[in-house]
């Protein structure tokens, strides 16, 4: 099990799109010495209340991310239980040890 600290999350970005609905899109790297398989993220959405109004997980455009690579992920939301006003993302994965 590789968890979340043993990736690095960067150029994350929450936009709307032609439908109203909210996209998150991110890079992530891997920071360990080996591969990581079945990347996924996590995206936890939160209204000003900081109650949860979506979550979802999305694996990431590459089987296997290789020590210090980079994949992407896009996730979309169809439905919010609120107002967006802030997200988390965690990442964890497997490696083959």
């Amino acid at each position: 099990y590789l968890g979340d600290d043993q990736f690095i999350r960067g150029n994350d970005r929450a936009s709307y799109n032609a439908n109203g609905h909210l996209v998150i899109v991110a890079d992530v790297v891997n920071r360990t010495q080996q591969a990581a398989y079945f990347v996924k993220a996590i995206v936890t959405v939160f209204d000003d209340a900081s109650q949860v109004i979506a979550a979802d997980s999305v694996f990431l455009n590459k089987a296997a991310l290789l020590p210090g690579e980079v994949g992407r992920f896009e996730i979309t939301f169809p439905e919010l239980g609120g107002s967006a006003l802030r997200y988390t993302i965690t990442v964890e994965g497997k490696s083959a040890q």
